[in-house]
């Protein structure tokens, strides 16, 4: 039962109907949260809903031994948490990707080794989960708050269902203290829940659908059999197909849980429209940028080390957002193309900084498209299979010697998308404008009707979300 199909419209109604009803009874309105998040996991993935709840409470008991902070306990059990949830994410994630190449180094050197091999099961979100568990351990130990005493608050937090499979990475200090006294009494800014929510079905199951089938995966997959015009709608149409998937996501998350008296910060903020790689990076996957920052970049040094170590400290950070993503080449490649994206975007600030003209020149258009080429030619390397596939794409951008088969269609309806995309942010004003005029009766009406264009617009087969691979 996955955001965006009816199942979860029916599953969703409901949830929200008996939230409210239960509010004034704040024990059973938690408990009823808990289950019901519960449940929504366990109809995706049943098998690892025993995994999480272990991992749940073991850090819940650790964080209380966190809190007495400097003694030789309370550093041991910080560790025992940070190795207990990066280790669930190591053995899922990354454990087959060690065992082959372990293997191939000691063979490489006329040794020979068998690591066990494991037939793993990925659990949808572990990668989300783990980096809410690790920051709450972290802000612990540095004394942002003080432990969770309630195992039903914190189990809560650990499975709320809006943000369990793909974010945003919502911190402790966050949503727990929503969870206090009943919580919200009210939805905040019903509105703006509502245009937020269909918005960000309207970008997955439509536009990220529509792309990923018409155009996006068939020129991925050969390449070589396309024109240079063909490619290039490809690499701009997963640029657009990746930000409508997952902000989609995202939109859908928040407004859910907008929906039932839950703030979530938001993870995206029209990246798109960025006029610098910095910009893009503030304004893309928000909550794991601020991860990263707060939870590697930082303890690197940060900022408060030389020039050169700050640049470095970049790289490393980019490299391994690019390994989040995956054990693989071009995740690396990836991360490693933002990464000195960045570091060049410093350097050039810091030179110029005094500089009017530059400033002037590449803080209009031209600092828009230079952004957005390179955001979308790095997207090459995410979205390929691997560097082999990669480069056959790249490659492809220059075959100009083939006949382009590409219809007028598919061109004007991917120009239309980025039009959609790049004024996103005025169209989602308009129509929570719109609504404020609206009587009940027509509001209710008036997204009824879109909710149905929507998915009479809809392919017959609507891709899985592309964050539950990570």
């Amino acid at each position: 039962m996955l955001f965006g199909t009816f199942d979860f419209l029916i599953f969703f109604a409901i949830v929200i109907v008996l939230n409210w009803v239960l509010k004034s009874r704040p024990l059973i309105w938690r408990i009823f949260l808990f289950i019901v998040s519960v449940y929504f996991y366990a109809l995706i993935d049943v098998k690892f809903v025993g995994l999480l709840a272990t991992a749940s409470i073991l850090t819940f008991l650790l964080g209380l031994i966190i809190e007495k902070k400097e003694t030789a306990l309370s550093k041991l059990a910080f560790a025992a948490g940070i190795v207990l949830n990066l280790g669930m994410l190591f053995i899922f994630k990354y454990y087959d990707f060690f065992r082959v190449t372990a293997e191939s180094f000691f063979t490489s050197i006329n040794l020979s080794s068998s690591l066990p091999y494991w037939e793993i099961i990925f659990p949808i979100g572990i990668s989300f989960y783990s980096f809410r568990m690790i920051s709450y351990l972290f802000d612990l130990k540095r004394g942002k708050y003080r432990a969770e005493t309630s195992i039903l608050d914190f189990s809560i937090y650990s499975f709320f269902f809006p943000y369990l499979l793909a974010g945003p990475i919502t911190r402790a200090n966050e949503f727990l203290p929503q969870l206090k006294n009943g919580g919200a009494k009210t939805i905040n800014k019903l509105e703006e829940a509502a245009t937020l929510f269909f918005i960000g079905l309207f970008k997955k199951i439509v536009l990220s659908s529509w792309l990923s089938a018409t155009l996006v995966d068939e020129v991925f997959a050969v390449p070589e059999q396309f024109s240079a015009l063909a490619v290039f709608l490809a690499v701009i149409g997963y640029t657009l197909v990746i930000y409508c998937d997952f902000s989609g996501y995202s939109d859908m998350a928040i407004a859910c849980a907008r929906f039932l008296g839950f703030e979530l910060s938001p993870n995206f903020l029209f990246p798109y429209k960025a006029k610098s790689i910095t910009d893009f990076w503030r304004c893309w996957h928000i909550s794991f940028y601020m991860w990263m920052r707060d939870y590697l970049y930082i303890p690197l040094g940060g900022n408060r080390v030389s020039k050169l170590r700050s640049y470095l400290n970049v790289l490393i950070v980019f490299i391994a957002s690019g390994l989040w993503h995956g054990a693989a080449g071009h995740y690396l490649i990836w991360g490693l193309w933002h990464g000195i994206g960045l570091t060049i975007h410093r350097i050039w600030n810091t030179v110029l900084s005094d500089n009017n003209f530059f400033k002037k020149v590449f803080g209009g258009v031209l600092g828009w498209l230079t952004t957005f080429t390179f955001v979308a030619f790095g997207w090459i390397f995410f979205r390929a299979e691997n560097m082999e596939r990669a480069m056959a794409v790249i490659k492809g951008l220059g075959q100009f010697d083939k006949v382009s088969v590409t219809s007028f269609s598919v061109i004007l309806i991917t120009i239309l998308i980025t039009f959609f995309i790049l004024f996103e942010q005025k169209i989602m004003e308009l129509i929570n404008k719109i609504q404020l005029v609206m009587p009940s009766f027509v509001w209710i009406l008036f997204w009824v009707g879109i909710g149905l264009i929507i998915y009479r617009f809809a392919p017959s087969t609507v891709p899985p979300f592309i964050y539950f691979s990570f």
